[in-house]
């Protein structure tokens, strides 16, 4: 049974060693050229035709009329994509459309990573600063104390606050992406979980458990071995609970029901993948769960 969890370090620093290399592995991956097949060679007709160079203007002698009349028949070659802002669509389906993408969300998750990591070598000098002082009575260290932990909070919502909108902007990069083989490309699946973790992460520390379940929800379908993780349904079964509580503050008892269901449902699936069908933690918790849900279907 798979017990380990990409969440286990959601609450500790060391999460905030999590960076891509410079250019995330795009090195390994193939150019992408017009003139570059499926299997990366060289179209050698489509080179040498693109090599050719375009025959050079006839003399302005020679018969007037046959010269109009060859400008007049001629198809035009004016850019017409302002008359059709359809064909802009198919731009983002190509795959040096999604590769840029994938760079730029690449590049505002390493923002997120920086900035964190910057906040915690700040927070790691204000406590060397205050380890290197000394103090003639107890009520000075602890006013000190106080202060230090109001100038580290204050670094970490700052930070937390800046990292999360450069996750925000990395998430709608990567919902841009449209070319299918970048999708299913190894890169952006990677990038994509590594965002969605961290942007939970962020999340969860800034008690904002709601916004959470979509992304959640994301995480699991971007790979199998997700499903198997228990972490994720323990944070989507407390997502739920402050949706239930809220809808219950709103006095919307049947959204309330909705959310209590499958607060449950996450949360079974989280002690099945925790201990175990056959452990009495999961036994305990499934009688008291059916209880409930037989409660909420009558």
């Amino acid at each position: 049974m798979h017990k380990s969890s990409t969440y286990s370090h959601f609450g500790k620093e060391k999460a905030l060693s999590l960076v891509l290399p410079a250019i995330f592995f795009f090195a390994e991956m193939p150019a992408f050229s017009p003139f570059i097949s499926r299997n990366g060679e060289l179209n050698a007709q489509e080179e040498k035709a693109s090599s050719r160079k375009a025959p050079k203007a006839r003399s302005q002698g020679g018969s007037g009329y046959s010269q109009k009349r060859k400008k007049k028949g001629r198809w035009t070659e004016e850019d017409i994509s302002e008359h059709f802002p359809e064909l802009k669509v198919l731009d983002e389906v190509t795959e040096g459309a999604s590769l840029r993408k994938l760079k730029l969300a690449a590049k505002f998750y390493n923002s997120s990573i920086s900035r964190l990591k910057a906040a915690s070598k700040e927070i790691e000098l204000q406590r060397i600063k205050f380890a290197g002082r000394t103090y003639q009575y107890d009520w000075k260290k602890k006013d000190a104390e106080a202060r230090l932990a109001r100038i580290e909070l204050r670094i970490r919502n700052r930070t937390r606050g800046l990292a999360l909108t450069d996750l925000y902007q990395s998430i709608q990069t990567l919902a841009g992406i449209r070319n299918p083989q970048i999708l299913k490309s190894s890169q952006c699946i990677d990038l994509t979980s590594r965002v969605y973790k961290q942007y939970v992460a962020l999340q969860v520390r800034s008690r904002n458990l709601g916004v959470i379940i979509p992304i959640l929800e994301q995480y699991l379908k971007l790979k199998p071995e997700h499903k198997k993780d228990p972490e994720p349904y323990r944070l989507l079964a407390a997502g739920y609970s402050s949706r239930e509580k809220r809808a219950s503050q709103m006095r919307n008892i049947q959204a309330a029901r909705r959310f209590r269901k499958k607060k449950y449902l996450n949360l079974m699936k989280y002690v099945e993948l925790k201990f175990g069908k056959s452990s009495p933690e999961y036994k305990r918790v499934n009688r008291r769960v059916k209880l409930e849900i037989v409660g909420l279907s009558g």
